[in-house]
């Protein structure tokens, strides 16, 4: 988190095509963590969803297990932040201002 805060500082100080690189490899790292976060999370709802409910199925578990103890989409937020923020950077383009 401190490195995305260091680069997006960056970012607003001095947007080119370096420092929005830099920001958009950190963020791709942010997405994958947002991935495995958002996997293990429902994966751990499931399991403390028929911990309780052994015969609970179909569309009654996976509606709890969204709902679940675990904020399971929280992981998905992280990643469409870190996206809305790089995508058509203005300093990507090709034409910079002097």
């Amino acid at each position: 988190m401190g490195v995305g805060l260091i680069l997006g500082d960056a970012v607003r100080l001095r947007p080119n095509r370096i420092t929005v690189g830099g920001l958009r490899t950190l963020v791709l790292g942010y997405s994958i963590a947002a991935g495995v976060g958002l996997y293990l999370h429902l994966k751990s709802n499931v399991e403390f969803e028929l911990e309780l409910h052994p015969s609970m199925a179909g569309l009654e578990l996976i509606t709890e297990t969204l709902r679940g103890a675990m904020p399971a989409l929280a992981p998905g937020a992280m990643a469409q932040l870190g996206l809305l923020v790089c995508f058509r950077h203005p300093g990507l383009s090709r034409k910079q201002q002097a």
